[in-house]
């Protein structure tokens, strides 16, 4: 009685190694077809580098960021090529006028930090017009 068990056995195993091994063949197969597929596909001749061509026009920048102007609520302004909008939140318009942060000015509002860092609402990214508009900021920020 125990040779049929153990033949039984026997044939499962088999089974199961000749499952695995067409199962790994098939596998090896289509690999190298995914591979032969890919050598296909892959050029030898150099390409150039990935740019960034947006899909719409973006809007013309308005004057670039000054920190000897002075700005009123609502009033646009850009740096770096972003627009920003002087806020028009009860309160927050002196704080467009005030390029860097000072202690003191805690003394005059407690919520002065907040108001400062919440001055300028940002819009949008812009598009600078011309050349000379770019070389104006770089000399703003060289200041």
């Amino acid at each position: 009685a125990a040779a049929p068990a153990t033949t039984t056995t026997s044939t499962n195993t088999e089974e199961i190694i000749t499952s695995t091994a067409v199962a790994a063949a098939s596998a090896t197969e289509a690999t190298s077809e995914e591979e032969m597929a890919v050598d296909d596909i892959i050029s030898e001749t150099p390409t150039n580098f990935p740019t960034y061509m947006p899909i719409e026009e973006l809007p013309a920048c308005p004057p670039v960021y000054d920190p000897t102007k002075s700005y009123v609520a609502g009033e646009l302004t850009e740096v770096h090529e972003h627009t920003f909008q002087c806020s028009e939140e009860e309160g927050y318009e002196m704080y467009c006028n005030i390029a860097e942060w000072d202690d003191a000015m805690l003394l005059e509002h407690e919520d002065a930090k907040e108001m400062w860092n919440g001055a300028w609402v940002y819009v949008e990214p812009c598009a600078a017009s011309t050349l000379e508009e770019v070389m104006e900021e770089e000399v703003l920020e060289e200041e």
